[in-house]
């Protein structure tokens, strides 16, 4: 078992910080909040680590299932409850939509939201993959697996010397739910105008998608071919993951504070 940065709570740690400044409160309230995130997402990691550890010793065939599917939902929603939990005692403007709407109903659509996205996920990436193969550069192999996106050289296949890049497809996955869950279930003008927005997210977050897994190969070939592991490549790879997750939260909040309001009947 290896344990490397992606395996810590840094992401959604730093997610969770940026949500907290992010929002209109006093800083008294804000460094509570920090402190929140920080020790709540740091002990459901280490609790995360313990568990994985326990299930690669004794059931080694469900491992991949509890590192990339059970528990990246988990910290997910861990992370969205932990700022909900803090925010919904700041009463204003902005998040009143939101809990009018009820959080426990936005967190019970995102556990749903993510049992589907599991089982059409395969359908969605191939889809997704066959129109950024056309982009692809030249030599560049695209191969779907089951949680993953991998990129290699087609003259590298067995070449220890050019590991292909291997991009998580659940991150990918993760932008359509969390929109979906806080779009939906967020009271606003109407449901048509919130499934307008739904679709006008959705197909932005594809062609995002899209775009970097072009920007990914394209960028790929170029560390692969002069042999060395540039700078740009490696911050491309390190922001990846963060890019994926952050964008549709970005996307999310900007719902919530658009200036729309229930028409009152």
């Amino acid at each position: 078992m290896r344990i490397v940065s992606e395996c810590t709570a840094l992401t959604p740690t730093m997610v969770f910080i940026s949500a907290v400044i992010a929002f209109p409160s006093s800083r008294l309230a804000k460094l509570k909040g920090i402190l929140l995130g920080i020790v709540g997402l740091n002990i459901i990691n280490l609790i995360r680590v313990v568990s994985l550890y326990y299930i690669g010793t004794h059931m080694p065939n469900q491992m991949e299932f509890a590192h990339i599917v059970m528990w990246q939902t988990l910290m997910i929603l861990i992370a969205i409850g932990l700022w909900s939990l803090w925010a919904s005692s700041k009463i204003n403007l902005i998040i009143r939509p939101f809990l009018s709407s009820q959080i426990v109903l936005v967190l019970i659509w995102a556990t749903i939201g993510f049992a589907l996205w599991y089982l059409f996920a395969n359908t969605y990436t191939l889809f997704i993959g066959r129109l950024a193969w056309e982009y692809f550069p030249n030599n560049v192999i695209l191969s779907v697996t089951e949680h993953h996106f991998i990129i290699v050289l087609k003259n590298a296949i067995n070449n220890s010397q050019s590991p292909p890049m291997q991009l998580l497809i659940h991150n990918f996955g993760f932008g359509l739910v969390i929109t979906s869950a806080i779009i939906l279930c967020t009271n606003k003008d109407s449901w048509k105008l919130r499934f307008i927005s739904l679709c006008c997210v959705w197909l932005f977050l594809f062609f995002i998608q899209t775009g970097l897994l072009i920007t990914a190969a394209h960028t790929y070939k170029s560390a692969m071919t002069e042999a060395k592991i540039t700078l740009g490549f490696t911050i491309f790879i390190k922001s990846l993951h963060f890019i994926v997750t952050v964008l549709p939260i970005m996307l999310s909040a900007l719902w919530l504070i658009a200036p729309f309001q229930r028409r009152q009947s």
